[in-house]
């Protein structure tokens, strides 16, 4: 076979090349400044196929890809490790030695450059190799070649592809080798703002070395923002001067590529001290394609952390096939191809872009009749004349999905229990039962979980509506509003195990002997003393039977690696003792004031309606009050089956480190699920499964360390951090969750370490919380988060405990030091540093 390596300079077709290296051309024949590079076409890949007798094992990948994703997975794998180990054809090895090596100097970087890549809604942009500081040398360039080549069968692209029902992808990579810039700094520039979407605004990001870090996410860059308006930077004193050059030459730059191509663009450049290069270059032809919004909001607090491959492998599919069902219940087909929950660097974030469409479908504002003078007067008129009829298909979408919920909700509950009994852990089962029954529990998971994105939206829909109409409708009342309304329903489970630490704290001050041993700091050794000490199990029987309806519960309530209460006992007595060092006012009486302020409040609300409001305001309280609580109570029914499919998992694990495939059990949380199967059966080698642990466990370690932003805008492949711009003097200011207005010492708590620190009176000033944290509550006079809302599990307890609460401070727990004086109106969403 006749091949060619196309250097940067030749025309090349798109489907000779692939997209980057056929861009790369674009910007050398447009007169930019290109490192020299060299393009292996994509018939290279398909001839050391062939040449190497790999093609049946591509072959097979796609047979198994119709079976499962496991068996995929594990087929992709075998296509990639012979991939890797096959040598290059001498012809191709000759053709890099007379082109690429013909003046060996400098380093290289070698980069996919797919058929599809970088193309607009390209599906598999981001997932292949780049590998970069490539010595010139002809094994490392083979060695690099494979590497990308391999890549077109990554794990994550087998799992985007079965996520989204596409088909196992052909060859069709081209290869770019390219110079190695050493720059002073690199970074990217779009030619719109890709966060606001305003076409009269540019954004240029940079930070120091490689600009790889900025592309992937891993480093904060530097942020300006360009008007085209004045023709200057807004931030144009924060330019170091020796900077103002280059990035003046790359704003003419993508003003040029822009009447070139006739679209938007982004490129990615390096500057070196001296030359400016230009790296990459996309078109981007719609405004906000591609552009999604990801964030840690609500998934924040219940999945805080990196998750395990285990724990993903069932909480993808779980968590989108809910947000699915629901879409089709509510009479469309139309999924966000990206989900509404994702992964990035290990850690889950919500996709803010999708839940806001949705979200969209219940708000009558969506349904308007748009002001557009461009449209002929007859269209304006028929979209006035037909406004109604949209907004009656609109409220009745949404009475029918709460209709029913109630009922629907209750019997799941109830059922949930049944159903959570004939599938509980038993010593004595085999592995092949355990996957069994976690099946079946992962089925239950999928109906739960599909009520609880079900609740969760409702509860959004009605609590906004009812925060709407308390502010038009009984602004007559002191202090009146959606937060005090549903303030200490007692209906959230999640609550109750605050409640149950509080009762046996007081129990154990009647017993001064049992209170002395809970003085300590070693709370493994209390635990030992309480035995020997509590011979009639006074208060042993107490926290036994507090750990049987409350073991499930853990502060990171989703990964699996983290203990469950039952587990590790030492959170449990951690509580206790805050709660018998700190007075906490006696909580029935607490309750019963709390109702009593509340039920006073909707006396006065439904005094100042007439007949026609008050049985529409009746209506969307019940409602608002129904979905809200039990929204929790929801979780707390996956958050039990979620212990139980622990104690089947880490048996199985057992068994697999007695047929020696583990070293210890909990490594079986480091395969995917679909992956444990076949090593039951001893299908598969040892030697795999453990290096491919050990690969996983490395993972997990990097990404822990890495950078994890609050909000991310995913652009094509490229993930950024959305630079918020800073307000005048860092206000504090946040949504108001739960009403009242309380004064008191900030105590900074940021992980399960520090609970004891915080005492009664403090104010509690965190990243998140969840419902691990529901004990602090009792102490807490008041509670300041970063992240979270008004339905957020923290403001559904501090609601339950009638204290202040104010979510979405952004850097509270920077601008806030431990100790400061502060002032929370969890009305208004205010919060003062008062000293």
């Amino acid at each position: 076979m006749s091949l060619t390596i196309f250097h940067l300079s030749d025309s090349v077709p798109l489907t000779k090349v692939g997209a980057k290296a056929y861009n790369l051309n674009r910007l050398y024949r447009f007169g930019f400044n290109v490192p020299e590079a060299w393009f292996l076409p994509v018939e290279a890949m398909e001839f050391f196929l062939r040449e190497n007798n790999i093609l049946p094992l591509l072959y097979a990948l796609r047979q198994e890809g119709k079976v499962s994703r496991g068996n995929a997975l594990e087929a992709a794998r075998a296509l990639r490790a012979e991939i890797l180990k096959a040598p290059l054809p001498h012809e191709l090895l000759e053709l890099i030695k007379e082109s690429v090596l013909k003046e060996p100097r400098g380093r290289f970087s070698v980069r996919s450059s797919s058929i599809n890549e970088d193309l607009e809604q390209n599906s598999y942009a981001g997932q292949y190799a780049s590998v970069l500081d490539v010595a010139p040398v002809v094994a490392d360039l083979e060695r690099s070649i494979r590497r990308v080549w391999a890549s077109q069968w990554s794990e994550p692209l087998i799992n985007y592809a079965f996520k989204n029902s596409y088909p196992i992808p052909e060859p069709g990579m081209g290869v770019v080798i390219q110079r190695m810039v050493e720059p002073e700094i690199a970074g990217v520039l779009f030619s719109y703002n890709p966060f606001t979407f305003n076409k009269n605004e540019m954004v240029l990001e940079y930070v120091k070395g490689l600009g790889e870090g900025l592309v992937s996410g891993e480093k904060t860059p530097e942020h300006l923002i360009y008007s085209r308006a004045t023709s200057a930077f807004k931030q144009a004193g924060d330019i170091p001067k020796k900077y103002i050059k280059p990035f003046d030459m790359l704003i003419q730059g993508a003003g040029t590529l822009e009447k070139k191509t006739g679209l938007a663009v982004d490129i990615e450049w390096a500057y070196d001290g001296e030359a400016l290069y230009y790296l990459q270059m996309r078109a981007i032809t719609t405004m906000g394609q591609n552009h999604i919004l990801w964030t840690d909001e609500n998934v924040g607090e219940v999945i805080p952390d990196i998750v395990t491959p285990y724990s993903w492998s069932i909480l993808n599919p779980i968590t989108n096939g809910a947000f699915k069902k629901f879409l089709q219940e509510l009479g469309t087909d139309d999924y966000p191809e990206h989900g509404l929950f994702g992964l990035y660097k290990g850690k889950v974030y919500l996709n803010h872009t999708a839940f806001n469409e949705t979200m969209s479908r219940f708000y009558l504002s969506s349904y308007k009749p748009a002001a557009d003078s461009s449209l002929a007067l007859p269209v304006q008129w028929l979209r006035l004349l037909l406004f109604p009829l949209r907004i009656g298909r609109a409220l009745w979408r949404v009475w029918r999905l709460s209709q029913n919920m109630e009922e629907r909700m209750k019997r799941h509950i109830v059922a949930h229990g049944q159903r959570l009994k004939a599938i509980s852990f038993e010593k004595k089962e085999d592995a092949r039962t355990a996957y069994k029954r976690i099946d079946h529990l992962v089925e239950l998971h999928h109906e739960t979980m599909h009520l609880h994105v079900t609740n969760t939206i409702l509860a959004e829909f009605y609590f906004q509506l009812l925060k709407k109409i308390i502010d038009g409708w009984g602004h007559a009342v002191p202090g009146a509003g959606a937060e005090a309304v549903l303030a200490g329903l007692g209906e959230a489970e999640s609550a109750r195990s605050g409640r149950a630490l509080w009762k046996i704290s007081q129990k154990i001050k009647s017993y001064p002997r049992l209170r002395s041993l809970f003085d300590t700091d070693d709370l493994g050794e209390l635990e030992k003393q309480l035995l020997e000490t509590d011979k009639e199990k006074v208060i042993i029987r107490e926290i036994r039977a507090f750990l049987r309806e409350f073991g499930h519960g853990a502060l990171h309530e989703f990964e699996l690696l983290y203990p469950r209460w039952q587990e590790d006992r030492s959170y449990i007595y951690a509580n206790i003792q805050n709660y018998l060092n700190s007075e906490i006012e006696d909580l029935p009486e607490h309750d019963q004031k709390l109702s009593g302020m509340r039920s006073d409040m909707l006396r006065q609300l439904r005094e100042n309606m007439n007949i026609f409001k008050r049985p529409v305001f009746n209506y969307i309280y019940s409602r608002a009050a129904l979905f809200s609580s039990q929204r929790e109570n929801l979780k707390q029914c996956l958050l039990k089956a979620h212990f139980e499919l622990k104690k089947h998992l880490l048996h199985i694990g057992s068994v697999l480190v007695e047929k020696k495939v583990l070293d210890r059990p909990g490594d079986i949380l480091f395969l995917q699920h679909e992956e444990i199967k076949p090593y039951l059966a001893e299908k598969l080698p040892v030697k795999k499964v453990t290096t491919l642990i050990a690969e996983r466990r490395k993972k997990r370690a990097s990404d822990i360390n890495q950078e994890h932003p609050p909000r991310m805008m995913q652009i094509g492949e490229l993930w950024r951090p959305v630079i918020e711009e800073s307000s005048d003097g860092d206000a504090l200011q946040g949504i108001g969750c739960s009403a009242g207005v309380v004064e008191g010492r900030a105590r900074i708590i940021v992980n399960e370490q520090s609970f004891n620190r915080l005492q009664k009176g403090d104010i509690l000033v965190a990243a998140s919380t969840n419902p691990g944290w529901t004990p602090l509550f009792m102490t807490a006079a008041g509670v300041v988060t970063e992240i979270g809302g008004a339905l957020s599990h923290g403001a559904i307890i501090a609601r339950e405990y009638g204290i202040p609460m104010v979510t979405a401070v952004k850097k509270a727990t920077k601008l806030i030091a431990d100790g400061d004086r502060i002032r929370v109106n969890g009305s208004n969403g205010q919060v003062e540093i008062l000293s």
